[in-house]
């Protein structure tokens, strides 16, 4: 970890005594049927005093005009560059950006959205002056999100500093879920990482996942650079309201991703106890909605998370409390059920036999 800190201030001294123009920071835009946002977005990306840096934009088979105000922009403005793929997602446009990316530090911009006059610069002089691996910043939205506590906490970001434990970050630190919009990445640290593809909701909270223990220094800023335009019907935000079945399959998609990279990481163990809290809530937002004929779809997957966990009856008597409920038949109450029996009982050696029991009894 210490040689990223290290590298972090030896690629930017390095920058600034060539003579050739260097890159910065490089702008990733995925853009998919963005013709009524794309041009708003590209020039407030173009309204600011700093002339180091890129943006790379990420065409995702759009059939629109999307592909045409770019290019127009291209004419004017040569820092900008185009990339076509046919429709893939938003994940592997994000993908196609990195590999394209030149610069030291990397930032996303959702084309729908925008970033704040002269915000560039003043990330960059940041990054630099704090030498953060991870720059978490403030932004803010355009209409009130009926979401949970954790998505309108991404807007509001306060004055951190995690410089030695990056994945109680991951955790407490304000704005750190779920986008990656409001943050600014050290590229190095992202060597080697992608974005699930498989993954059509949820896919930013994979990527941190996996990018946060890789940072030493990760750096939380209270100032307001980002502006999400959820007042668009097709902005990632909103599907949070619709299609919940599709939105449970992705959270659960996302759940089963990060275990299985934090166990090829051997992190998962020590960091068990705030994961499965975090998990409880991560999943029990969207199931309390299901009915009873979709909960029973994703029984036999939410029986094998629980099982690929290892809960220990140590962990479930000494570190793991109950979590507040909602409804009748949830996460939660599933959760709370199996610490009840353990901690009432003394099951030390039936945890396995007791969850598979208590989704049986439950019918879901």
């Amino acid at each position: 970890m210490a040689k990223h800190k290290k590298s972090v201030m030896s690629i930017l001294n390095a920058c600034q005594l060539s003579r050739c123009k260097m890159i910065y920071i490089s702008i990733i835009v995925p853009v998919y049927q963005a013709e009524c946002y794309i041009e708003r977005c590209l020039l407030s990306l173009l309204n600011q005093c700093f002339t180091n840096y890129e943006i790379i934009c990420i065409d995702d088979g759009s059939t629109d005009k999307s592909a045409q105000i770019i290019k127009d922009f291209i004419l004017r403005y040569p820092i900008i560059r185009y990339y076509y793929q046919p429709n893939k997602g938003v994940s592997a446009a994000r993908n196609l950006g990195l590999s394209k990316a030149s610069g030291v530090y990397v930032l996303f911009v959702d084309s729908d959205d925008i970033l704040k006059k002269n915000a560039i610069k003043a990330l960059y002089n940041k990054a630099k002056k704090v030498n953060a691996e991870i720059l978490i910043f403030g932004g803010q939205a355009d209409k009130l999100l009926l979401t949970p506590d954790w998505v309108k906490d991404a807007f509001f970001t306060k004055n951190e500093l995690y410089n030695s434990n990056s994945i109680t970050a991951l955790f407490s630190a304000s704005g750190a879920r779920p986008s990656v919009c409001n943050k600014l990445f050290y590229k190095k640290t992202l060597d080697g990482l992608s974005f699930p593809e498989h993954i059509s909701i949820g896919e930013d909270i994979a990527f941190l996942f996996m990018a946060f223990p890789k940072a030493e220094n990760i750096v939380c800023w209270s100032k307001n650079i980002y502006r999400y335009q959820v007042s668009n019907a097709a902005s990632a935000m909103n599907t949070i309201e619709d299609k919940r079945k599709d939105f449970f399959d992705n959270h659960l998609k996302t759940v089963e991703y990060i275990i299985d990279g934090w166990k090829r990481l051997n992190i998962l163990d020590k960091n068990k106890i705030l994961f499965i809290q975090w998990m409880i809530h991560f999943l029990d937002y969207v199931y309390i909605s299901l009915n009873e004929q979709e909960k029973l779809l994703f029984k036999e997957r939410l029986i094998k998370v629980f099982l690929q966990l290892d809960i220990t009856y140590e962990e479930t008597i000494q570190h793991l409390t109950y979590v507040p409920e909602k409804g009748t038949i949830t996460i939660c109450k599933l959760f709370n059920s199996i610490l009840h029996q353990v901690k009432r009982y003394g099951f030390k050696f039936g945890i396995k036999s007791i969850i598979i029991k208590l989704f049986e009894h439950i019918g879901v």
